[in-house]
Formats: C-alpha cells, structure tokens, sequence
C-alpha cells in the first residue's frame, strides 16, 4: 500500500513536470527571479489541479511600443505574438497603447483587440487621451473596470490625471467594491508609476507626462484595502529598462510592479493565469 502511495505521488509530480516544461517551451515562460517576485502574494494552483485554468489576462504596458516607429496603434510585434496564440483570452493594455490618440488610431486599437481577445480592459495613458480625451471615450466609453475572480480582484483604472490619481467618483466606486467583495487580494492596473516615492529602489519611468502635483510618499492614502493584500501593475515602462520592476514594500502587504515594451529585443508581457484554486503570474518574453 505505501509503495503504491509514492508510486502514485512519482507519477504526479512526473505528469506535472512535464506539463511545466511544456508550457515553458510553448509559451517562452522564463525560470527568473522575477517570476518568483511577481508571485510573491499568488495562490499557486496544486499539482493535482494546476491544469484546471478557468481564465487568462495578458498585461502589456505601452504596446504601441517605441516612439521612433510608424505604426499607429499596437506593436507589429506584439501583433504577430497575437497572432499565435491557439484562442481567445483577455488582455489588459496598461496605457499608450495608441501613438496618437486619433479617434482613427484608437478605432484600429479596438478592431486589434476584438480580432485576438474576448474582452479588453484598458488603463488610460497619456497618449489616449493627448490629442482629444473625448476621442478615447467616443471610441471604448468605459475607463474603470472592476471584475472579481477567484481568490482575487481586478481594478483597471485611469491615473491619466493631472495628480496621478484616479477622479474621486472612481475612488468611491472602487473602494466600495473592495470593501464588498470577500477576496483577500487585489490586482490595481495603471498607467502612471505614480508608487514611484514608495519604494526602496527608483523605478525607471518613462516620463512625467501630465503631472501637476508633486508625488507623495504615500500615494494610496485613498484606498481603503483593510487586511488586504495588494498588487499594483503599471505601464509607463520599457524606454529606460528592459527589465520588469517588481518590489515588496517593508509590510508585505503591497507588492510594486511595473512592465511596459518598447521594441527591444528582452520585452515581455506578463500573463496571468485564473485557477481554480488560485492565480499566478508569469513573464512571457517576445518571441
């Protein structure tokens, strides 16, 4: 009875392995420090279960990539990433994901992402909204969303502010569907690094754009997240590094994310990955 216990456990522990080495190749998944940082508050899935996904996100921060190209809405490269993905998921395009914020260019954006995703999710840039805001909110009319999966929140919002800061309706509605879920962490997706005072190593940002006010060392003194763990993912990144930011602040209870492309050869999206029993991150390089 005992070997046949450990017979079964080798087995697992074998089909599972296989299976992570699979989607290592398939995917471009790399074994890195960072991988570890991103997931230092997931749930990772168990072994018996790791195979049961029930949803994925893909992030992209300035996807339109660097400010030297040609196209006018999502990088050619990450277009032909795109396209050889086997089905549809989500993404969230963490801001600039347009070169001009043309209602035409922002239009393109939209029939891009429809083409490859289920749903798109969109946190505001300084690029959607620089020629005319209204172009962005004529053309996808929603710049808050807020989605509860399992074991975690989603809260994609606009700091395309003058303070870096969501408006404070959007304050109100976000808070209040914090405190009316029952999960223990949330995922907050913007475009500024607007954290950047709040932690111990700088962030490379891209730049200041729209700021007015100076930044403060405690940016989130408007988010009531209680015992609740929270993770922020930014996308003003990839000009001055090539490498994603990810730091834990002294607590433990916020982790510092920041990730964007801008055409170099190490770029990389993070995929998140919705189990059953939990979610876990990864940094997918281009091919």
């Amino acid at each position: 009875m005992f070997k046949n216990k450990l017979l079964s456990i080798f087995l697992i522990l074998t089909v599972s392995g296989f299976f992570y080495l699979f989607e290592i190749r398939n995917h471009q998944v790399e074994s890195s420090i960072n991988n570890y940082c991103l997931n230092s508050f997931s749930i990772k899935p168990d072994l018996i279960n790791n195979r049961k996904k029930s949803n994925e996100y893909l992030i992209i921060g300035h996807a339109y990539g660097n400010h030297s190209g040609s196209n006018k809405g999502i990088s050619n490269k990450v277009l032909k990433y795109f396209e050889s993905l086997d089905k549809k998921n989500n993404i969230i395009l963490t801001g600039d994901f347009v070169r001009s914020g043309s209602k035409e260019d922002l239009l393109l954006v939209k029939r891009q992402v429809e083409s490859y995703f289920k749903n798109g999710m969109f946190a505001v840039g300084n690029h959607e909204i620089k020629t005319n805001q209204n172009n962005y909110y004529d053309v996808f009319e929603n710049d808050l969303f807020m989605i509860s999966e399992n074991k975690v929140d989603l809260v994609v919002a606009n700091f395309s502010t003058s303070n870096w800061l969501p408006k404070l309706p959007d304050q109100n509605k976000i808070n209040s569907f914090i405190k009316s879920s029952k999960n223990e962490i949330i995922i907050l997706f913007s475009h500024q690094i607007f954290w950047e005072n709040m932690t111990n190593k700088k962030p490379k940002k891209n730049g200041p754009d729209l700021l007015d006010d100076e930044l403060t060392e405690n940016m989130l003194d408007w988010l009531n997240i209680g015992n609740k763990k929270l993770i922020i993912i930014s996308g003003d990144y990839g000009l001055n590094s090539d490498e994603i930011f990810c730091e834990q602040n002294n607590d433990g209870n916020i982790l510092f994310i920041a990730n964007g492309i801008y055409e170099n050869d190490n770029d990389k999206l993070i995929r998140l990955s919705i189990y059953s029993s939990g979610f876990y991150f990864e940094e997918v390089k281009f091919p």
